[in-house]
C-alpha cells in the first residue's frame, strides 16, 4: 500500500512527538523527519519530497525566506499553533490547533491524507501491471535482467521489453531511481535490499 509520508518540525520536543505519535497511529502514513532543527528541515526538504510538512508557527517563523523562495510548499504545509485565539498570519497555509482534543486532530489528519491516498492508490494501480510490479521489484533489489529472466522463467527480451514499459511509465530511467520509486511504494522494503548486499 502507498503512505502518504509527512515532515514533523516541531520546537518543543514533547509536542513532537505527540504530533508523531498520532501520525504514526494512522493508517497508510509515514514520517520521514522528526526534527526540532530548521536548518536540518530545510536541507531536507531540498533533497526529498513528502506529501505534507508539519510545522510549529516559532519554527516557521526562523525561516520566513525559504518558504518565500519555495512557494510551492503552501500547499503541502500545515502550521502548528496554540490556539484559535492565535493572530491569523500566514492564512494561506492549513493550521492545527493544540487547543483542539485528540479526536478533532485526527479527524483534520484524516480529511486531509484521504484525497491524497485515493490519488496514489489510482496511480499506483493503473500505472504497473502485477507482472510489471514483480520485475520491478527483482530490479530494485538488484538483479540484472539476465537473473530476472531465469528467476521469473521468461525470455531476456521479455524482461527487457517490461523494463523498458516501467521506465516510460513512471518517467524514471535509472535503477536508483526505480530503487527509490519501489521502496517509497512499498513494493520492497530497505530490509529487502540489505538482505541481497550481504
Amino acid at each position: 500500500m502507498n503512505k502518504v509520508t509527512f515532515f514533523v518540525a516541531v520546537d518543543s520536543y514533547i509536542i513532537r512527538k505527540g504530533i508523531v505519535s498520532i501520525l504514526k497511529n494512522l493508517s497508510a502514513v509515514e514520517v520521514l523527519l522528526d526534527t526540532d532543527n530548521p536548518d536540518i528541515f530545510k536541507n531536507y526538504v531540498k533533497e526529498h519530497g513528502s506529501d505534507f510538512i508539519i510545522i510549529s508557527l516559532a519554527l516557521f517563523e526562523r525561516c520566513p525566506l525559504f518558504f518565500a523562495d519555495n512557494l510551492g510548499l503552501s500547499e503541502k504545509t500545515i502550521l502548528l499553533k496554540h490556539s484559535r485565539e492565535t493572530p491569523e498570519k500566514n492564512n494561506i497555509f492549513t493550521s492545527i490547533f493544540l487547543s483542539d482534543s485528540k479526536q478533532d486532530i485526527v479527524v483534520q489528519l484524516e480529511e486531509l491524507i484521504k484525497p491524497y491516498l485515493d490519488k496514489k492508490k489510482a496511480v499506483h494501480s493503473s500505472s504497473l501491471s502485477d507482472r510489471e510490479i514483480t520485475i520491478l521489484k527483482h530490479v530494485a533489489t538488484g538483479l540484472t535482467n539476465k537473473q530476472i529472466a531465469d528467476l521469473l522463467f521468461l525470455s531476456l527480451h521479455t524482461v527487457t521489453t517490461h523494463r523498458k514499459n516501467i521506465s516510460n511509465k513512471l518517467s524514471i530511467k535509472s535503477v536508483s531511481g526505480l530503487t527509490v520509486y519501489a521502496i517509497v511504494n512499498n513494493i520492497i522494503s530497505i530490509e529487502d535490499i540489505a538482505n541481497t548486499t550481504r
